[in-house]
């Protein structure tokens, strides 16, 4: 499966990649299923607090692994930092970097592609 969505800059984008990769992801198990949504959920709203302009998502999978890419028009790479727990925002990268198998950053010209991937380890659905 691949899904490939353009996204506005605005409120409604985290919503609507939400929405879109449930459903793309509905044949995964719900637990490995909301783990995917909640990472791309941070990239997306990563996207719009720190950048402008249009937002890309891909999402493709296969029997091992969902890989999730959210582009932007910043070349600015996202960082894990350790807040401290009174402050509010500051731990979306930290979570997908907890959370993903593995994840990365690839610079475009038009600013960059943030990446994670899950892998499992047996194949849990049908090809």
């Amino acid at each position: 499966m691949m899904l490939v969505l353009r996204l506005n800059s605005d409120a409604s984008a985290a919503q609507e990649a939400r929405a879109a990769i449930h459903n793309a992801l509905s044949t995964w198990p719900e637990a490995v299923r909301d783990v995917a949504v909640l990472l791309a959920d941070e990239l997306v709203t990563n996207a719009l607090v720190h950048t402008s302009g249009e937002i890309g998502l891909r999402v493709e999978d296969s029997p091992e692994w969902i890989r999730v890419e959210v582009s932007d028009t910043s070349a600015a790479p996202p960082l894990v930092r350790s807040p401290k727990p009174k402050e509010a925002r500051g731990r979306g990268m930290m979570i997908v970097d907890a959370l993903a198998s593995s994840w990365g950053i690839v610079p475009t010209s038009e600013g960059k592609r943030v990446w994670f991937q899950l892998d499992v380890a047996e194949p849990v659905r049908e090809p």
